[in-house]
């Protein structure tokens, strides 16, 4: 940025100033990093001040506009002007200066009065500005405007009437709302048409956080370290956390830069999303297909080429097989933040959706980032929930929007991740949102006994083992989870018996003392729902065929043949010539064999700076 240019965000420029010349609109809401400071517009002022607070950043381009009345108003502090001037000229349009000082009193006594005097100072004077701080203490979102109490619904009203005012349109004034949250506004003045703009302050981007270090960075801090560490923060937070190493006269480092990180950002959005620890791939255990393809993408996103990287990934298999496990060690081979989306859904009113809002700010914040949706059949609820006054509708079509917006490709890569691909809403998997589909499966035998070596260096266990193999024939089609448990009871069990090492005996204890699982039926389910929802054959293991035929012999599946019948259709599935006929299923001699591709050989990991991914 040049040091004698007069700067104006992009919101500022590209939305608000152009949609106010062009006459679409006169009133706008405001939303989003309302909270941070913005660069001085003014290249001379900005020499002595180079930030301000956005209410400041307004009364300075409102005034240099030639404004004749520059006017803020919240519930708490009432009104307050650029200068006295201007409360003068306000009076004067109101015709306060007339009234003695108790009737003056009661006409700054609540809201309603407040505007209503707004009202008459728009309508009768030109070139009015008015901004109204924390909009949603005035015009809360709410279930309905029936339930709404008649000073708000009045508020809502007197609003929407300033955006179609001819008076207010031709003496060209200009209404400002400014909120955290848009969805904490009243439904109505978020509606399209009606002469009211909706526009979110992005928070900064590479450049803004640059810009901002280089002004205050304290002196032998390194600019590329510190950007990286301050990756999510806006520019008050790194501003405080300046000014207090200043205050402690404690040298500042980028690895304090990132730990204070993780404290405010937690505190500001740990009720809507989870900062996880990234995971070495080389501490995850099989999955090599999956590994190197997130590899690809992660140099991808790294190196800028993000139309080369899918919009979302749907990540879906029986549980324990280390689909969250895979978005954490996407995330440190990226060297991204990695965040997890909770459950936003509460039983208040209009909370829902604003935990919602939250969470998708504060993803797009940290971007560039890898995201976990887990269970997301869950979170992502479906279309017409019942009986919940249409919040799954908005909080459906909130995260569709998100998820489709071309802006977050190669910046934000969310992994969803469900045992139950089937009840997901189908318009969330379409390409563009979920670009790509890949079934997880239990591992095969090579990676389970990566698995058994992994679990006891990490879990510390003292063994005798270097050899994992036979304990991975023992435990076919059990999942890591399993693998890592039986490790756990192994050296309970050893300690059980006074030894320091644990050895094959204590291993094949755990193993031999497990019950099988009474959900195998639900497993055999959930395996034949991702295998059907997988969306490319490279990503399908070479065992597949002998997956299906292992759950067809159980015979546990209801409508076991309806899902055979899609898995021949699909050329997922071809039944060897003495095949099975599962229980529920007349003789399928009619069914077609299928001509299909043989399954192509695992693809080669692309080098991304992490360690090796296939030792454990």
């Amino acid at each position: 940025m040049e040091k004698n240019q007069v700067i104006l965000p992009s919101w500022y420029k590209d939305d608000l100033l152009k949609k106010f010349k062009a006459r679409i609109a006169r009133e706008f809401i405001l939303y989003g990093n309302v909270n941070d400071i913005i660069r001085h517009p003014d290249p001379e002022a900005r020499k002595t001040k180079p930030y301000l607070t956005l209410n400041e950043f307004l009364e300075c381009l409102l005034v240099s506009s030639g404004r004749e009345v520059v006017v803020f108003y919240n519930i708490s502090d009432g009104f307050t002007f650029a200068n006295a001037r201007m409360e003068q000229l306000f009076n004067q349009l109101t015709e306060i200066d007339r009234l003695d000082q108790n009737q003056r009193t009661a006409q700054f006594n609540d809201s309603t009065s407040c505007l209503k005097l707004l009202e008459k100072a728009l309508k009768n004077g030109s070139k009015i500005g008015v901004v109204i701080t924390s909009a949603q203490t005035i015009v809360p979102s709410t279930g309905g405007n029936a339930m709404m109490p008649l000073p708000d619904r009045q508020a809502v009203e007197r609003l929407k009437r300033w955006a179609d005012n001819a008076k207010i349109k031709e003496h060209g004034n200009v209404i400002v709302l400014i909120t955290d949250l848009l969805s904490e506004v009243n439904a109505d003045l978020r509606k399209s048409g009606i002469g009211i703009e909706s526009i979110m302050l992005p928070p900064p981007d590479r450049a803004e956080r640059e810009a901002f270090i280089e002004s205050f960075i304290p002196t032998g801090l390194d600019i590329k370290k510190t950007l990286v560490a301050a990756q999510g923060l806006n520019l008050r937070q790194l501003q405080e956390i300046f000014a207090l190493a200043a205050v402690s006269g404690q040298p500042l480092t980028p690895a304090e830069i990132f730990a204070r990180k993780n404290e405010i950002l937690s505190k500001e959005f740990g009720d809507v999303t989870e900062f996880e620890d990234p995971l070495p791939f080389a501490d995850i255990g099989g999955l090599v297909k999956v590994k190197c393809r997130l590899s690809r993408y992660i140099l991808h996103m790294r190196e800028g080429r993000i139309h080369k990287v899918p919009q979302g990934i749907l990540l879906c298999g029986p549980p324990g097989t280390g689909k969250t496990l895979l978005g954490r060690g996407a995330a440190h081979e990226a060297g991204f933040p990695c965040l997890i989306w909770k459950n936003t859904r509460d039983k208040y009113l209009g909370v829902t959706e604003a935990q919602t809002e939250k969470q998708l700010y504060c993803t797009f914040a940290c971007a560039p980032c890898i995201v976990i949706n887990d269970e997301a059949d869950l979170n992502d609820a479906t279309r017409g929930g019942d009986n919940d006054s249409g919040v799954s509708e908005r909080i459906m079509g909130m995260r569709m929007k998100f998820l489709a917006n071309t802006k977050i490709r190669g910046k934000v890569l969310v992994l969803h991740m469900t045992n139950r691909p089937d009840r997901i809403d189908a318009a969330l998997k379409r390409p563009g949102r979920m670009d790509e589909r890949w079934h997880i499966d239990v591992p095969a035998p090579e990676a389970r006994r990566q698995i058994f070596a992994i679990s006891c260096r990490k879990r510390g266990i003292k063994t005798s083992m270097t050899d994992f193999s036979e304990l991975a024939a023992l435990t076919d089609e059990l999942s890591g989870a399993h693998i890592d448990n039986f490790c756990r009871t192994a050296e309970e069990h050893a300690d059980s018996l006074e030894k320091t090492v644990v050895d094959i005996d204590d291993f094949r204890f755990a193993i031999n003392d497990r019950i099988p699982d009474a959900s195998q039926k639900e497993n055999d389910e959930m395996t034949l729902n991702s295998i059907l929802e997988c969306s490319s054959r490279k990503m399908l293991e070479d065992n597949i065929n002998d997956r299906i035929m292992t759950i067809m012999k159980r015979g546990l599946v209801d409508d076991l043949g309806s899902y055979l019948e899609r898995l021949i259709g699909r050329g997922i599935f071809v039944p060897p010539e003495d095949k099975i006929e599962p229980k529920d299923k007349a003789p399928a001699a009619a069914v077609e064999k299928p001509v299909v591709e043989k399954t192509a050989k695992p693809e080669q990991a692309v080098p991304t700076g992490g360690k090796d991914e296939n030792k454990s």
